[in-house]
């Protein structure tokens, strides 16, 4: 069991997750910029925006995801806070979904979702949310059991230490 505790210390276990945390969102936000209309069509399925917001909501959600991504990805401060505001709400709405008896596809990954057309099942996407937010609490963890310091400033880029003075993400 020792070795497992190390494993999950480890540096790249937190960027393993950082990553694919990443990629979820950055993958389900670039299809959803994609096809907007489709989008649009899933939010109006569950009927919980007034119309009107509709189209604003399909764009600004999928963009949202997209920066988000890109700054966990960067390890961003803040960025993983809006990432799981974002899983949260995403599970409050297919909580709400499954509560009335909807039989929609969740559109989290577009009209041409596999999951959405092999199961098409609101289950499948809250279990899926359930394991991102898994990832994001176990980020969250180790954040605070590991980081050196949780309360200095966000540095989005520093000059690297090579001689062409490359700039790189970092934290």
């Amino acid at each position: 069991m020792k070795g497992m505790g190390a494993c999950l210390a480890s540096v790249w276990s937190y960027r393993l997750a950082r990553y694919a945390l990443a990629g979820l969102f950055l993958i389900a936000g670039g299809v959803k910029l994609g096809d907007q209309a489709a989008f649009a069509a899933t939010i109006k399925a569950f009927a919980i925006l007034p119309r009107e917001y509709v189209d604003m909501a399909a764009l600004v959600i999928p963009l949202t995801e997209v920066a988000a991504a890109i700054g966990l990805l960067c390890d961003v401060k803040g960025s993983l806070a809006v990432i799981t505001g974002l899983l949260l709400g995403f599970m409050g709405v297919l909580v709400y979904a499954i509560s009335i008896g909807l039989d929609v596809d969740c559109g989290c990954y577009g009209p041409g979702d596999p999951e959405g057309e092999l199961f098409h099942s609101l289950w499948t996407s809250l279990y899926r949310d359930l394991g991102m937010l898994a990832l994001a609490v176990f980020i969250y963890f180790w954040r605070m059991a590991f980081s050196p310091s949780l309360l200095r400033l966000p540095v989005l880029f520093k000059k690297s230490s090579t001689a062409k003075e490359n700039y790189s993400c970092a934290r």
